[in-house]
């Protein structure tokens, strides 16, 4: 876009800067290749070799002059250093029955601004109850907390995978519990290693304790997968499987953490599914659903103690949603689940992590066991907006060479889209400053003294 501006010989404009009284909109379809979503819970680092640079601009009006003039500092540059990080969670208690095979989830995520390539390693510890035999890694594609036919198993003490920066992987550990295991407790430790000349580890240890006791599978699906957006609804499905040999009957504590179980201000012994809403969504009203027998349907609103119920509760603004039986046992190799659904907020980009919870007691006391995790990403919607202004080129008449009073300046501008996913009809408005820069706006091509005008056909978008 250029401007044209009449002047006399000692009165020139110093700065370009816009006015009030012009508004142009320039609409460009902004287009940006898709970034693999971030890591679930951990901020996003700076790329390595990210180069961020940095000036000063200081603005001032010279003595005897009436407009300003600006002056710009040299620029320092800073790049960012490569740096490897990652998380492996989570330490897994479990109760299984003899014989039972184990599928215990766990999710490692590169936090570093690097991409890192992985040797894990799985062993039986010494000194427990029993070894676990069949051992193995495998790489949960899909996230659903089953080894599915399609899902291999990572190469043990070799590399065996590969993460971006920012990106995760969900992992299970498989392995089978020994007929002669008794009712004793056995420990695994699995490790992820980078494979770089100075590399960095994440250990998890996993509790197995066996016997005659209920062992509840609950795995966890969603029917959206890597990155939501705003206004979206995201439906959940838990489903809980007995795959011990005994009952998971109601328990009137959480848990292990001891804390008693209230229904509209009054103790309960209950089996209980539940699933905190998780930062980023709400919850969608109505959509709690169970096929538990006898169900309560229970929720949590802001400011309601952790495990204090309320079965009058079903609101968007609910911060736990749950299902629970007062009267009812999960039998061994029997199912139940529950499903609600949540709504992304508006204005919110981020990671969006959920678990679901079982509480019951397997036989030896009152227990907790946790779903598969469900990662989902709200990429950042965000641009940057840079504009240049030209340095000022006097006009003369062509055929006599004497200057015809008027001026062009060319400024430009820069769009850039920093989501991860398209952004469409982006709109630049270019406001020119007052009386005090240019004069006053003219529809016309030659603007007199004290007046500007816009360059017809110099506003152009280019991709």
């Amino acid at each position: 876009m250029e401007i044209k501006s009449s002047h006399t010989r000692d009165d020139r404009f110093r700065k370009r800067r816009f006015n009030p009284a012009l508004a142009m909109c320039l609409m460009l379809a902004v287009l940006l290749a898709a970034w693999a979503f971030a890591l679930p819970a951990y901020a996003a680092a700076p790329p390595a070799g990210f180069v961020i640079n940095n000036r000063a601009e200081a603005t001032y009006i010279p003595a005897g002059h009436k407009l300003p003039e600006t002056i710009s500092s040299n620029t320092v540059s800073v790049e960012v250093a490569a740096v490897e990080a990652l998380a492996l969670t989570p330490d897994w208690t479990a109760n299984r029955p003899i014989g039972a095979w184990i599928a215990l989830p766990h999710v490692l995520t590169n936090t570093g601004n690097v991409a890192s390539t992985y040797n894990f390693t799985l062993i039986n510890l010494p000194g427990d109850g029993y070894d676990l035999t069949n051992l193995k890694l495998v790489l949960d594609l899909n996230g659903n907390g089953v080894a599915d036919p399609d899902e291999t198993a990572l190469p043990l003490g070799v590399p065996g995978l590969s993460l971006p920066a920012g990106q995760y992987a969900s992992l299970l550990v498989i392995g089978l519990i020994p007929l002669d295991a008794g009712n004793a407790s056995a420990q695994l430790r699995l490790t992820a290693t980078t494979t770089s000349a100075a590399p960095v580890a994440a250990i998890n240890t996993d509790t197995i304790r066996t016997g005659s006791v209920a062992s509840v599978l609950l795995t966890k699906r969603a029917d959206q997968a890597g990155s939501v957006y705003p206004g979206m609804t995201v439906n959940y499905h838990l489903v809980a499987t007995n795959t011990g040999n005994s009952p998971a009957a109601p328990s009137p504590m959480a848990g292990p953490m001891g804390t008693p179980i209230l229904i509209d201000g009054a103790p309960k012994t209950v089996f209980i599914i539940r699933d905190v809403i998780p930062a980023g969504v709400g919850y969608v009203p109505g959509s709690l659903a169970t096929s538990l027998p006898n169900a309560i349907k229970l929720y949590r609103l802001p400011g309601d103690p952790p495990f204090q119920y309320r079965t009058n509760g079903d609101d968007a603004a609910a911060i736990e949603v749950a299902a629970a039986s007062t009267a009812f046992s999960l039998a061994p190799n029997v199912t139940t689940d529950m499903s609600f659904a949540v709504r992304v907020k508006t204005g919110y980009s981020g990671p969006i992590d959920n678990i679901g919870d079982a509480f019951f007691d397997d036989g030896m006391g009152p227990v907790k066991s946790s779903s598969n995790q469900i990662a989902l990403q709200v990429p950042l919607e965000r641009i940057g907006l840079a504009k240049r202004a030209g340095v000022p080129v006097y006009e003369y008449d062509p055929a006599t060479g004497v200057p015809l009073g008027t001026a062009r300046i060319r400024f430009s501008f820069v769009l850039e889209s920093f989501s991860a996913n398209p952004l469409y009809n982006a709109q630049i408005t270019d406001v020119l400053e007052g009386a005090g820069r240019f004069g006053s706006y003219v529809a016309g091509s030659t603007p007199a003294p004290g007046q500007y005008t816009i360059v017809a056909g110099s506003m152009k978008a280019a991709s």
